[in-house]
């Protein structure tokens, strides 16, 4: 029996790239060591900047994902230019933008949301089945709506961690922070300096 791709699916519907995660600059080390981890594992390393909402994460931290906490998901968004990118748009010369290959779609336990997950009303999706219950024209419009904006962060979700190598490239705000990446030697992927992806 052969396993169809969901990660193809997603490409060829979608037309697509990557899916994506931000962070701050000083974590960037410690992904290319560990992995794009859950909050959970990342909470227990001695360095790691977390610029999320404290507010959303105390929601976040009550909820089950397929009987999963979901601070033991990794998640990564559909598309970047979303709320949250906007939210932190005062520490632009911190955010790194991480371009994800979709071929995490594939991995085993892999969930999809139709909004951001700490929504009261999120519904979770296995990726294989969830395309069909989510409103991609919301997901990917430029600009939104109040009614839209937790849509908007529609999210995939990896059980514990996203190991390095899905990791395409990475978009900065500034060119010194391009060569600051670009001189760690555990980067192994294309750093791009471009401010047009950034509020």
């Amino acid at each position: 029996m052969i396993r169809f791709s969901v990660a193809d699916i997603y490409r060829s519907r979608m037309k697509k790239e990557f899916l994506y995660n931000i962070q701050d600059i000083d974590n960037i080390s410690s992904i290319f060591k560990h992995g794009l981890l859950s909050h959970n594992a990342a909470a227990m390393l001695k360095k790691h900047k977390d610029i999320s909402n404290a507010q959303v994460q105390r929601r976040r931290e009550k909820l089950l994902a397929n009987g999963i906490p979901l601070h033991d998901y990794a998640n990564v968004y559909f598309d970047y230019w979303n709320p949250m990118l906007c939210a932190k748009k005062e520490i632009n010369d911190r955010l790194c933008i991480l371009a994800i290959d979709p071929e995490v779609l594939n991995i085993d336990g892999c969930l999809v949301t139709d909004k951001n997950a700490s929504a009261g009303d999120a519904e979770y999706y296995y990726a294989s089945a969830g395309f069909n219950f989510l409103d991609f024209k919301a997901i990917y419009y430029v600009q939104w709506f109040p009614s839209a904006k937790q849509k908007k962060q529609a999210e995939v979700l990896v059980p514990n961690r996203i190991d390095p190598s899905y990791v395409n490239n990475i978009i900065v705000h500034n060119e010194a922070n391009k060569k600051r990446l670009e001189r760690l030697k555990c980067v192994n992927v294309p750093v791009f300096c471009r401010r047009e992806c950034f509020f």
